[in-house]
């Protein structure tokens, strides 16, 4: 055997090793995962709620909202953690929504963590969710918090995905979005790959101990530069609807327009 011949056997062998490898820490990591199958102990603990999405002062559409009840009161509130919410009581939901979807309904809001996003099973689940809803546009909604405390490979991943699967009648949204310079700054390299950004209504209420680094007029304009739409979320107050009125932001969502109801109503 020549030296070459050797240094190929070697090359080989090493890359067959590193393979290897990488499948077996694939298995491993796909055996422990929570997140998309198991559902254990999320049985009755989790429900789906609804709230309309207005445009015009006309409702559009809906967003489904998890809720998790409080087993002290029985009351359902806020997850204090979803990051391991199994993606198959998602697609349960979907499909108990998806019969009562009306020629009315244009959208469907959804909204997905990043464990979910980053999963290698997600494009299937996005065919299959196109499949089941017709004609409805999905709004595909992820926290802008939680996206920007993502490590950069889930960050990457995110970003490919919303690249990839925009215009096959899916709409990425980030949600949750403050005033603050430095969310802009963060959220900026997102922005080409992103159909809307929705508002934290109460997050622009000016006080004498909140300054507001960015007005929500400041993000309209910015946003005109990679054609993202606003949303005005979590509207409670007249002021912010005069606001939303005064900037000409059609879509908006929050108490002020209607709390949200159980699925199952």
């Amino acid at each position: 055997m020549t030296k070459f011949e050797l240094i190929l056997l070697i090359t080989w062998l090493l890359f067959t090793l590193v393979c290897l490898l990488f499948c077996l820490e694939a298995r491993l990591r796909y055996q422990s995962k929570r997140g998309i199958d198991a559902e254990a102990d999320f049985g009755g603990r989790y429900k789906y709620f609804v709230q309309t999405i207005y445009a015009n002062e006309q409702p559009v559409g809906y967003e489904l909202l998890l809720r998790e009840a409080d087993p002290t009161t029985g009351k359902w509130h806020l997850p204090a953690n979803v990051a391991a919410f199994p993606l198959s009581m998602v697609i349960a939901a979907v499909e108990e929504v998806t019969p009562r979807l009306t020629e009315q309904t244009k959208q469907l809001g959804l909204n997905l963590t990043v464990t979910q996003l980053t999963d290698f099973r997600a494009g299937y689940f996005f065919s299959w969710l196109l499949g089941v809803t017709g004609r409805v546009e999905i709004d595909i909604e992820i926290g802008a918090q939680e996206l920007l405390a993502a490590n950069p490979v889930q960050r990457w991943v995110i970003r490919r995905l919303m690249t990839s699967q925009r215009g096959k009648r899916l709409k990425f949204t980030i949600e949750d979005v403050d005033s603050s310079r430095q969310q802009y700054r963060k959220l900026r390299p997102f922005l080409a790959a992103t159909d809307y950004l929705k508002f934290n209504a109460t997050a622009f209420n000016k006080s004498a101990n909140h300054w507001i680094d960015v007005t929500l007029a400041q993000w309209q304009r910015r946003l005109a530069d990679y054609e993202v739409e606003p949303i005005v979320g979590k509207v409670e107050e007249e002021g912010q609807m005069a606001l939303a009125d005064q900037l000409k932001i059609d879509y908006r969502q929050g108490y002020g327009y209607g709390k949200p109801r159980d699925l199952a109503e």
